[in-house]
């Protein structure tokens, strides 16, 4: 909260707007005045970051998982057994739009890569496991950065994992 001050003035101003049956948020009042307006988005980031934790609770209690959650507990199966990937059913991964891909999904794609070894990623896969291990993407396309990815993975995919690239210079979906 000391990185994220509300003001005195911008308590009092919704405490008003409180009295009766109802209650109207005086957005433009505020929007207008640099205190109240930083307030009030401190005071949003504040309530979201207290929220998250009685979120992630509502999640566990009623056995239901996010995007977010399902990715972190499939990373957890992953480190804890490495078998888990290496006798996947899956002979061909593909996978689209690489160039938004986040750091959870990254240690995922390594462990299914060959758990963290992989020298040399070849056509015949490793370990006789994969037959093709395929990213798609453009690092121009890339619009997730505010939900923690990261175009670097797409970029060096090539160096770090000895890839072959296919650029595909005709767009068939536009004109």
């Amino acid at each position: 909260r000391e990185k994220c001050p509300i003001s005195q003035r911008y308590l009092d101003l919704i405490e008003s707007c409180k009295d009766g049956d109802d209650f109207e948020f005086p957005y433009e009042e505020v929007m207008a005045d640099d205190e109240l307006k930083d307030s009030y988005y401190n005071a949003r980031y504040i309530a979201i970051a207290e929220a998250y934790p009685k979120y992630l609770e509502l999640l566990e209690e009623n056995n239901y998982m996010d995007f977010t959650l399902m990715q972190k507990k499939l990373l957890d199966l992953l480190d804890n057994d490495s078998s888990i990937a290496k006798h996947s059913r899956f002979k061909n991964i593909l996978i689209d739009e690489f160039q938004d891909t986040d750091p959870i999904q990254m240690r995922i794609f390594d462990h299914f890569l060959g758990n963290y070894g992989h020298e040399t990623c070849s056509s015949n896969g490793y370990d006789g496991n994969f037959q093709t291990f395929t990213v798609v993407g453009d690092d121009d396309q890339s619009i997730y950065s505010f939900r923690g990815s990261n175009s670097n993975f797409f970029t060096n995919f090539k160096d770090n994992y000895n890839a072959e690239v296919v650029t595909l210079e005709t767009n068939y979906r536009s004109g």
